[in-house]
């Protein structure tokens, strides 16, 4: 399967501020690195947890929230909705 793996830095931010006026952009490209690392490298199953993850409601993504919380990494509900979009994006759901 072909994957959204290979953007430009530009080509992303256009393509993420044409729905969200609050990127940031640094943390944007990182996000996206990470994730397309993770697709390009990962196995069928991690790539399925992605593709899962775009299909949470509001309860189950506090949950993500609050499980990454406890890891350390803090996250605004604006931003699991970035992160998630990302994921569309590099999945191409």
């Amino acid at each position: 399967m072909d994957y959204n793996t290979d953007l430009d830095k530009r080509t992303l931010v256009d393509i993420m501020t044409e729905v969200y006026d609050d990127i940031n952009n640094d943390e944007l490209w990182d996000a996206y690195i990470s994730i397309s690392d993770a697709v390009r490298h990962g196995s069928p199953r991690e790539v399925e947890t992605f593709a899962e993850m775009t299909t949470m409601d509001m309860d189950e993504q506090l949950r993500w929230r609050q499980i990454m919380a406890e890891r350390g990494i803090e996250l605004t509900p604006r931003q699991v909705e970035h992160y998630i979009s990302l994921v569309e994006l590099i999945l191409g759901i």
